[in-house]
């Protein structure tokens, strides 16, 4: 067969042009392409670092750790203070008991009465070496 020397006819969108569409299409599309990528740039960065951004986030989950943390070393201390109490309740029937936690652990004194509170030897001897 003969080579076929017929002229090839252009079946490529982009036209007769190389790069593309015609001139005016590429002038406009430039710009488009720039300002998403501008908004797409702005985006990310109040999303990071914007009032409700990745920073607020964290911090508020740093936060809420440490409110759990507390939370739970409250019922602990609930717990603890309860079981106190029922100790205590337990005790009601002797008064002299009850006076003595009342005296020993919330330093409660009879009307008239002057409280002394003896001080350990290891507390004296820091207290006077910071009073030389």
């Amino acid at each position: 067969m003969a080579p076929d020397h017929r002229k090839r006819r252009n079946t490529s969108t982009a036209g007769p042009y190389l790069r593309g569409g015609p001139p005016a299409r590429r002038r406009i599309r430039r710009p488009v392409l720039w300002l998403g990528g501008a908004a797409v740039v702005v985006l990310l960065v109040v999303a990071l670092l914007g009032e409700n951004g990745m920073r607020t986030y964290l911090r508020l989950r740093a936060e809420r750790v440490r409110l759990e943390e507390d939370v739970q070393r409250l019922r602990t201390q609930r717990e603890d203070l309860e079981a106190g109490l029922t100790a205590l309740d337990e005790q009601t029937g002797d008064p002299e008991a009850l006076e003595r936690v009342a005296r020993e652990r919330y330093r409660m004194r009879k009307p008239g009465e002057t409280v002394i509170e003896v001080v350990g030897e290891d507390e004296l001897t820091t207290e006077t070496a910071h009073d030389e």
